[in-house]
């Protein structure tokens, strides 16, 4: 009723086609992701726990992707600071994101956004545990657009989507 579900099913399904994605000859690679870059992106309002309230015509929002654990090093992406998502990062761990260079930048200026928290979906709290570097997901003749990522497995919400990347040989 309140669009959550339980997610292990779902986990379980996408975990089963990228194991068998990787199993194919050829693939170096595979990941899960809402969207591949250059494909849009999902934008949901945030807050930045600590940061000055902002004004009612000037809300913080960004970009946002639900990801598996080995969706950076598939698509390239570089970790800039902090970690990755990893097998501890799951549904009843403390939640985490990972941030892009432009979010940190844009909401977190001057500052090391390791250990700082992003709040969204109400108010769900995610540690920031690594910065990566930007991807775009609208144009390549613009700048990429503030991002978060958050791990598949901590995601509850139900979304009609999925992309998948896989690199081959």
């Amino acid at each position: 009723e309140d669009g959550r579900i339980d997610p292990s099913r779902k986990i379980r399904f996408i975990n089963n086609v990228l194991d068998t994605l990787r199993e194919t000859p050829g693939v170096r690679g595979a990941a899960a992701s809402f969207t591949a870059p250059l494909n849009g992106a999902p934008n949901r309002g945030i807050r930045i726990e600590g940061n000055p309230a902002p004004r009612a015509d000037d809300q913080p929002n960004a970009d946002f992707q639900v990801i598996s654990a080995d969706y950076f090093t598939t698509v390239g992406m570089t970790l800039i600071s902090g970690r990755a998502f990893g097998p501890a990062d799951r549904a009843e761990a403390p939640r985490v994101v990972i941030v892009n260079r432009a979010l940190a930048d844009k909401y977190l200026p001057g500052g090391n956004p390791l250990g700082r928290v992003l709040l969204f979906g109400g108010n769900l709290r995610h540690e920031i545990v690594g910065v990566v570097a930007d991807a775009r997901y609208r144009s390549v003749e613009q700048a990429a657009d503030p991002t978060f990522y958050l791990p598949l497995e901590q995601n509850s919400e139900r979304w009609p989507f999925l992309a998948f990347t896989i690199w081959t040989d």
